[in-house]
């Protein structure tokens, strides 16, 4: 072979190769490998004292010599597998250890008198007793690096022999060498994917290095994926030992005994993980066909038509996605969502499986499996298929109010809103007929057809009246019937409208138009069921109400947590009253409701200083039963460091998402786990992207999980001030981006369309849309000095869309923010929120909550008063004084 071939095969494939690998222990011949323990003398050199006693663990291919008594004292193992003890060696100055890099230490306690005559075995090193000042054998504290993998009778997997028996020693037990294939096969586990893939590069660079000069590489040309190719058959070839054309556990268990350059590459895997990760018909063999899958040099194909691949499917529809990449022999094909192995995660609950012939099936579509699939062959990454995955979703409609009563001559209104991908266009229907306004002048639509508006009612007027809402993919209606009564007055025939403000003396109602009192609960009131009060009297005998947060379960209940008095009250809508107390753990702090479980999630802290957070979840909670609350699952056996938690919500685009998400304090992780067996289920590592969470947020359309994060102090790292936004994906868990350029707490829209990033450290508001197909982009930033404290997003009228309200923490204003074009304003009037240091729950002093869907109203606290907000002129409706510390508020009712 000429030199420029040579030249070829040495510079296109491995460019990088670093100059030469640093020498192994020199092998020196030696009968008995399994003792090859150096001996270090303490005081004297070796030449002073050849009789020294063995101490720490050396690498294998060191010869030394025990002192002749040792030979004549020694007990031979018993187990067959153990190696023989030598019955004697040449001298030890006979070695030149300089030579070999070998530095003999010596032990400053080490008494030649007592330990020259003492033997301890493998894994163990003598020293002299403190106490009695009698020779002892004791576990080495580390043995010298070294990887020579050896299996124990325990099933594990050892870096060496020095490494079992020592830890033979540390466990008390006896751990016998095995020659259990099982345990080979298992691999170390320490070995990641990742380092398994290095692992392969060291191994295609050592031969590189070996073979570039081989007269076999002669005529290979200046294909890459050739050169590659006999590389990897060269290696083959020199591992299969005997011939038969496989690679097996002995051979490879030979190569590194004869290739001391391995132990340079070894580092975290071994040779023996290509049966773990590349056996493919799990012979416990690794064939040529499997060896050339391993390193990806099998030949695939895929037709330029087919690399870019678009499904457009509706939610709930199974779909089917087949790879069409192929090859001789056939690939291994694996599929990938933003780059996790889908093979390699358990997603048969979120309905995906990946079968044997290459096919991805997913069922039962949701919008979270928005977003593109690629498939390869294993290991060969230069072609790709993408399948892009757009989920359609049919309408969902809901009219309010559903029934109402008018007196003629009067004005009825009546509102639909309607969401659904695509948009989906909303006409109206009387009595199953078509509405045609045209033809009644006092009839109109208002607000894109969002709005029927009746002015001056009549009698014929009196029907059903039907939102019908159509898109690409299906259709829905809701029914709103109007009555007309002669004489009578107006009726609305449904759940009035209120709103529940919890305060330093119980428990205030309210009607959101008239801003009139409709009930109070004191806080000295009994509760039925117990007879306590609603609040407890302190030491000194003030009765002061402390709440924490307060949830509405389906406009029956209301949860609130007194987190001062370890208990949650329950209240019963219908009859405005407190029916029941649950006890929980100390300091209930965070409540939230899962509608679709029927689940009210508690989050005690345990005390001011978070020290023993507990999270427990009532059952049933819409249910007229006892309550008591049960304790998910520990993560890792406690809950100490729980900052926080969230549950996504569930009826975001009709998607039913199974699981909530616990953020620690100071640690770069996320646990998650599943709402229905409350058990923990896997930990989301952020350290690689110096991410301590913060808070997080969630939208269904694509499956966004939105995480605020603060950096990670660590002397190592230059980025320790690193606050970005880190997007995960739900189902996989994967990091999809980080943005170092948007901070600040998220917080979604309710139809999942819009995140809003607060960040009052730059006093700014980043504001991103999500498209119909999932696609992220930015929309526009708002700059505010408000020094923001909470935000309530608002029903939009006729664009089924939202507006953003905005709260302060110190300042008198309210600011809006219409979320479809970036126009804002201030709404002024409302005074300055409770002190910071008076409001220990949580960051948000003052609160701001809207009605929902077809409220015009918005309500937030100032210290000593209640402020609604009236959203159809943006402006201050009304100050309801006398309600001191009113932070915690509920809405109740169709609005």
């Amino acid at each position: 072979m000429n030199m420029m071939t040579a030249v070829i095969v040495g510079t296109l494939m491995f460019a990088a190769i670093s100059g030469g690998i640093s020498h192994a222990w020199p092998r020196v011949h030696t009968s008995h490998e399994s003792h090859n323990e150096v001996l270090k003398p303490h005081h004297k050199t070796v030449d002073d004292h050849p009789a020294a006693a063995p101490l720490e663990a050396a690498p294998d291919d060191v010869p030394v010599a025990l002192p002749q008594k040792a030979y004549d004292d020694l007990e031979l193992p018993k187990d067959k597998d153990a190696a023989a003890v030598p019955q004697k060696s040449g001298p030890v100055k006979d070695v030149d250890f300089k030579a070999q890099g070998l530095e003999l230490a010596v032990d400053k306690e080490y008494e030649i008198d007592a330990c020259s005559e003492t033997f301890c075995g493998p894994g163990r090193h003598c020293r002299v007793s403190p106490e009695s000042g009698d020779a002892e054998c004791v576990c080495l504290d580390a043995c010298r690096p070294h990887k020579k993998p050896v299996c124990g009778n325990d099933g594990k997997l050892y870096p060496n022999h020095c490494e079992l028996h020592r830890m033979a020693c540390v466990l008390k037990k006896r751990i016998a060498i095995a020659h259990n294939k099982d345990c080979f096969y298992q691999g170390d586990k320490n070995c990641t994917d990742e380092e398994y893939g290095k692992l392969k590069t060291q191994l295609l660079r050592l031969q590189n290095r070996k073979f570039a000069q081989s007269p076999d590489a002669e005529g290979l040309g200046q294909d890459e994926l050739s050169i590659k190719k006999f590389l990897v058959t060269m290696m083959f070839e020199y591992w299969d030992l005997n011939n038969d054309g496989q690679v097996s556990s002995n051979d490879m268990r030979e190569v590194m005994r004869r290739e001391d350059e391995l132990a340079e590459v070894m580092t975290s895997c071994t040779l023996y993980e290509m049966l773990k990760y590349d056996d493919i018909n799990d012979d416990h063999r690794v064939d040529i066909d499997e060896f050339y899958n391993a390193f990806g040099v099998t030949p695939v194909h895929l037709s330029d038509e087919k690399k870019s691949l678009v499904t457009v499917a509706k939610v709930g529809d199974s779909l089917a996605l087949r790879c069409d990449i192929t090859g001789d022999p056939e690939p291994i094909l694996v599929w990938q969502r933003h780059g996790v192995d889908l093979t390699t995660i358990d997603l048969s609950r979120d309905g995906i499986t990946v079968f044997d012939d290459g096919t991805l099936y997913i069922t039962s579509l949701s919008t979270l499996h928005m977003g593109n699939y690629t498939c390869r062959a294993l290991h060969n990454g230069q072609v790709v298929q993408v399948h892009t995955v757009k989920v359609q979703v049919p309408p969902s409609t809901k009219v309010s109010p559903r029934r109402q009563a008018h007196s003629p001559g009067s004005t009825a209104e009546l509102k639909c809103h309607a969401e659904g991908i695509p948009a989906p266009a909303v006409k109206w229907l009387k009595n199953g007929g078509n509405l045609d306004p045209s033809e009644s002048p006092h009839v109109s639509l208002q607000d894109s057809g969002s709005v029927l508006h009746i002015s001056n009612v009549r009698t014929e007027d009196m029907g059903a009246y039907i939102c019908h809402a159509e898109n690409l993919v299906g259709s829905s209606e809701d029914i709103s019937t109007l009555f007309v009564q002669d004489g009578g007055h107006f009726s609305s025939l449904q759940l009035e409208s209120v709103f529940y403000v919890f305060h330093d003396d119980g428990v205030n109602i309210f009607q959101p138009s008239t801003c009139q009192l409709v009930r109070h609960i004191k806080a000295s009131d009994k509760i039925l069921a117990t007879q306590e009060p609603v609040c407890t009297p302190d030491m000194d005998g003030n009765q002061v109400c402390s709440w924490g947060s307060a949830v509405n379960v389906l406009d029956t209940y209301i949860y609130v947590s007194q987190p001062q008095e370890n208990r949650v009250l329950v209240l019963e809508t219908r009859t405005q009253q407190v029916v029941q107390v649950i006890q929980t753990d100390p300091l209930p702090v965070d409540l939230q409701y899962m509608e679709e479980l029927d689940q009210v999630w508690v989050l005690n802290w345990g005390d001011m200083e978070r020290s023993f957070q507990t999270l427990e979840v009532i059952r049933e909670a819409s249910a007229a039963v006892t309550h008591r609350t049960i304790h998910t699952e520990p993560v890792e056996n406690h809950f100490d460091h729980v900052e926080s938690f969230f549950l996504p919500p569930v009826r975001m685009l009709e998607q039913n998402f199974k699981y909530a998400y616990l953020v620690h304090r100071d640690q770069p992780k996320i646990d998650k786990m599943d709402v229905e067996t409350m058990k923990y289920v896997r930990t989301i590592d952020l350290t690689e992207q110096n991410c301590h969470p913060q808070s997080l947020a969630f939208s269904a359309v694509s499956g966004y999980v939105v995480v605020q994060c603060s950096g990670i102090r660590d002397d190592q790292r230059h980025n320790v001030d690193d606050d970005s936004q880190v997007l995960l994906d739900a189902l996989t868990d994967a990091v999809i981006q980080v943005n170092p350029e948007i901070h600040g707490k998220p917080h979604v829209s309710p139809d999942g369309r819009y995140i809003v990033s607060i960040d009052n450290e730059s006093e700014l508001i980043v504001v991103q849309s999500i498209s119909e197909d999932g696609q992220l982009s930015l929309s526009f930033e708002v700059h505010t000095n408000l020094h923001v404290s909470d935000v309530a997003f608002h029903p939009t009228s006729g664009f089924n869309s939202y507006n953003l309200y905005v709260s302060s923490e110190s300042k008198t204003d309210i600011l809006f923010v219409n979320l479809l074009n970036g126009k804002v304003k201030m709404i002024k009037g409302v005074k300055s929120a409770m002190p910071v240091e008076h409001w220990p729950w949580d960051e948000s002093n003052r609160a701001i909550i809207s009605t929902g869907l077809f409220g015009n109203y918005l309500v937030s606290p100032s210290e000593e008063a209640i402020f609604v907000v009236d959203s159809k002129l943006d402006k201050v409706n009304c100050e309801i004084d006398q309600v001191k510390h009113g932070n915690v508020i509920v809405w109740v009712g169709e609005l």
